[in-house]
């Protein structure tokens, strides 16, 4: 088919629109599963400053055969950077169908004077390298993706270690028990510390605090969130750690990891270990068969961690960049950050 006969149109909304996104994503990657609720809530729930297009590729027939997206972040946040994905649905590859969506999406967003255009794409996707690498993209940095099979989680090599971290004055607890104590302050109090541990994950381009109330609301109403399986350290009223499990509403027996961290005056305590063994012991008192993570490929300290937990090793994830303005170029993050962290455990090493 010649690709001109393709229709490229803006994302409607409509549940057939949906469904069509949801089913190309979960064809082209099945380990990732997602779901229109899931989207659906993320579309409704976005900071209004952040920007946020997708394109639908029709055939004349009126099959969705592939979509583009271009947005900004609400955790990197700037108005020349933007992210950008091209997905084209399996049997219609080698068209044209991703090239001419991708240069319909640059044009659509050339009124943001673009200085940096970013994605990403897992290591064993050769013809997904080829594309953003033929269109100028470079590689700054790459994440493990590791899975835990709950089966075999031994953690009797760590025993004691959440119980030394509360005899030495902290208190770990689950967010449905802050949420339940603190019910008018809990939420300014996560939001802080998911901020000061997320300004320290390795990353190309610098944190941005996101908007508080959005963030709330995003949080709060998101059908992934676990609250019995969201870990705080606390050291009198202060939150100075957290380890987050999300479910899925795509895989119901996996969670994931989203971020463990540990406030800067509180590191090299053992805390976060504690606080990853107590999510870990939630996931198997609660049926979860897997539980999946992304580790930076440099930190060898939380990788060993994660290794001597039973996490298995998975195809890396490739941040790639297009540079378009060299002063936005920002260097990688552990040249950002003076000491090296970690994308998902802040507190390196742990223990």
């Amino acid at each position: 088919m010649n690709t001109l006969d393709l229709a490229l149109r803006p994302f409607n909304g409509s549940d057939a629109d949906y469904a069509a996104r949801v089913e190309i994503g979960n064809e082209l990657f099945p380990d990732y599963v997602e779901t229109a609720e899931e989207m659906k809530h993320d579309d409704a729930n976005r900071d209004p400053k952040l920007h946020h297009e997708r394109w639908m590729a029709e055939t004349p027939a009126g099959e969705i055969v592939g979509v583009a997206t271009a947005e900004h972040s609400s955790w990197s946040y700037h108005p020349r950077k933007l992210f950008v994905d091209v997905n084209v649905r399996k049997g219609w590859h080698g068209k044209g169908i991703g090239t001419r969506l991708y240069d319909h999406l640059r044009g659509s967003i050339e009124r943001f004077e673009p200085g940096k255009l970013s994605t990403g794409v897992r290591e064993d996707y050769a013809a997904s390298r080829r594309f953003v690498e033929q269109r100028g993209f470079v590689e700054l940095m790459r994440e493990w993706e590791n899975h835990l099979a709950m089966k075999e989680y031994d953690p009797s090599s760590f025993a004691g270690k959440p119980e030394a971290v509360e005899a030495s004055g902290l208190r770990i607890a689950t967010l449905s028990a802050l949420m339940a104590e603190d019910p008018d302050g809990w939420g300014r109090r996560l939001f802080d510390v998911s901020n000061a541990a997320a300004a320290d994950i390795p990353s190309a381009d610098a944190h941005t605090d996101p908007d508080f109330e959005t963030w709330l609301k995003r949080f709060i109403g998101s059908p992934n969130l676990l609250p019995d399986g969201y870990m705080v350290a606390l050291d009198g009223p202060e939150y100075v750690g957290i380890s987050t499990l999300w479910s899925s509403q795509g895989e119901p027996n996996v969670a994931y990891t989203g971020i463990t961290g540990v406030t800067r005056t509180h590191r090299r305590r053992g805390i976060a270990l504690a606080l990853k063994l107590r999510a870990l012991e939630y996931a198997a008192a609660n049926g979860y068969t897997k539980v999946k993570t992304w580790n930076n490929t440099g930190n060898q300290g939380m990788l060993a961690i994660n290794y001597a937990l039973g996490f298995k090793p998975q195809p890396a994830w490739i941040d790639y960049a297009l540079i378009l303005d060299p002063a936005l170029a920002e260097s990688t993050a552990w040249e950002n950050h003076g000491t090296f962290v970690d994308p998902e455990t802040i507190a390196v090493p742990v223990g």
